[in-house]
């Protein structure tokens, strides 16, 4: 009985190792398109302004 729940402690603490490198990866992913999207807006911003600067 002793070994099962061993075995089973050491399972469980692999699956929530994992869990927690999911997460962090998502969290990763999630900023990283934030970044890229903040950089789109920027760019848009500044051809926005080139825009307006010609037309003058």
């Amino acid at each position: 009985m002793n070994k099962s729940n061993g075995s089973n402690e050491i399972i469980q603490q692999i699956e929530e190792e994992e869990e927690k490198e999911e997460e962090e990866e998502k969290e990763e992913e999630e900023e990283k398109e934030e970044e890229e999207e903040k950089e789109e807006e920027e760019e848009k911003e500044e051809e926005e302004e080139k825009e307006e600067e010609e037309e003058k």
